[in-house]
């Protein structure tokens, strides 16, 4: 899409809760979904969270064992967001290769962020 104000990048910035003490041994692939309803944070459980969309995820290569944050590119969930469709419910954060890892959320004082760039 064609921004007013020049959207140059997005990047969801997270970081391991564990210290490095995740269940897997090395570098997984981490994907980034927008989910497609609304949900509480208070309620929210693996058993009731909603669907994420299945459109491109953000995606990163992360390794907790050796570098316990991680930027993963979110530029086209940001775009689609700013157009209106999917909306803007929040981030899924899943990995196709850990048995186990913690990432950090609103509730520590290591938040997940989300970084926009733009020009006007």
């Amino acid at each position: 899409p064609t921004f007013a104000f020049g959207l140059e990048g997005a990047h969801l910035v997270t970081c391991e809760a564990g210290g490095g003490n995740s269940t897997y041994p090395g570098a997984m692939l981490l994907n980034v979904r927008p989910v497609t309803g609304q949900w509480y944070e208070n309620s929210v459980t693996w058993n009731n969270y909603p669907a994420p969309w299945l459109g491109n995820p953000g995606t990163a290569i992360h390794n907790p064992n050796t570098i316990p944050c991680v930027s993963i590119d979110v530029y086209d969930i940001v775009s689609d967001w700013y157009v209106g469709f999917p909306l803007n419910w929040g981030f899924l954060i899943e990995s196709e290769s850990a048995a186990y890892c913690r990432y950090y959320a609103r509730e520590t004082n290591s938040e997940a962020y989300l970084i926009i760039t733009y020009s006007y």
